[in-house]
């Protein structure tokens, strides 16, 4: 299956934030605090009971998480030697 291709500003935000300290990258993690809301979103969304601002918050963190993933990749690839 092929990957859809990103738009270029997506790609070059994701090198950048790879490239910045690919150790801190990896070791990245959410807060408790986050961690908790994002859960909380992702449950009231499973019962259908977001509030318009509540789905904007949470496509907010889905964009981002998918931005750190893919720039945690990157980072992973480069320390290891895979990634130009």
């Amino acid at each position: 299956m092929k990957t859809p291709k990103r738009p270029l500003v997506y790609q070059e935000l994701v090198d950048f934030i790879a490239r910045s300290d690919p150790h801190r990258l990896l070791a990245f993690r959410l807060s408790s605090k986050a961690a908790r809301r994002v859960e909380m979103l992702a449950n009231r969304e499973k019962e259908n009971r977001l509030t318009t601002a509540e789905r904007d918050e949470l496509d907010t963190y889905m964009h981002l998480s998918r931005i750190l993933m893919l720039a945690q990749s990157q980072a992973y690839k480069m320390l290891i030697g895979v990634y130009p």
